[in-house]
């Protein structure tokens, strides 16, 4: 139960951060000036010898990636508590099962449903 909060808490962080890297692709698209003013893709222009349509590329690549590895892990996820539900209630149903089958046959001659 431990590993499925995990998984359900990085699981959120991965759809803030494909959720949050749309903002940059599309601040991008419309608006020439935000190329040109911002620090951090000036940063990454000048480093790596990119021009504006390389740059957006770019961003769209990233968006992309964030998003397909946050829609896998939530499939992951969801399998994992799939499971983690299914081994719970196997493991519940299994010591019922146990406690009614070692109780006396008086017992069952008593608490009939008939």
């Amino acid at each position: 139960m431990i590993y499925l909060s995990i998984f359900k808490f990085f699981s959120g962080i991965l759809e803030m951060l494909s959720v949050a890297s749309v903002a940059p692709f599309i601040a991008v698209i419309s608006s020439d000036k935000f190329l040109k003013k911002n620090n951090i893709l000036l940063n990454i222009k000048s480093t790596f010898n990119f021009n504006d349509t390389e740059i957006i590329i770019l961003l769209a690549i990233i968006s992309l990636l964030l998003i397909s590895s946050s829609n896998i892990f939530k499939v992951f996820t969801v399998w994992y508590e799939s499971r983690v539900s299914h081994n719970l209630w196997l493991s519940l149903t299994v010591k019922l099962y146990d406690y009614y089958l070692n109780k006396p046959y008086l017992f069952h001659i008593q608490n009939s449903s008939n």
